[in-house]
């Protein structure tokens, strides 16, 4: 738990004035209770993506998931993604990524793209047994030495 007068430093911060000794404890447990929640769904997202490491992108996607604001200025590869509740489940609750929903029948009348009518297959060897065939396909080195010359 946070010290009281830590509590205290942060409430004046943030333009309030000076709080109790019982309502910074009481301000202090509850913002624990939210940080453990936002670590507890962070390490469920890691687990889903079968990670090692808790990165920053799931605290953010846990941030989210909750409708609050990522952290600004931390960078990670993967996306953040819109999370919404579903339901809960042995007192947990079920997230799932908020995708647009699809019209079946808009889906069902759209044109299909035209099949291609010539399909070809074209096969040879870049090297056999260590040598390089005399086939079109394959460059020869004065053709390699040309085009990494000019970089082409």
């Amino acid at each position: 738990m946070a010290n009281v007068a830590a509590v205290n430093q942060i409430v004046q911060a943030n333009g309030f004035y000076k709080i109790g000794t019982s309502e910074a404890a009481e301000l202090s447990k509850e913002s624990m209770k939210q940080v453990t929640t936002i670590v507890e769904i962070a390490n469920r997202i890691r687990r889903h993506r079968f990670g090692q490491t808790l990165t920053i992108s799931d605290i953010n996607e846990a941030l989210v998931s909750r409708q609050m604001k990522p952290l600004i200025g931390y960078h990670s590869s993967y996306n953040v993604y819109d999370y919404v509740s579903v339901g809960k489940s042995r007192g947990n609750e079920i997230f799932a990524v908020d995708e647009p929903q699809l019209n079946l029948r808009e889906l069902a009348k759209a044109e299909v793209p035209e099949y291609p009518k010539q399909v070809s297959f074209e096969f040879h060897w870049l090297a056999y047994r260590g040598i390089q065939p005399k086939v079109p396909e394959n460059q020869t080195y004065v053709l390699y030495c040309v085009l990494h010359l000019f970089n082409i």
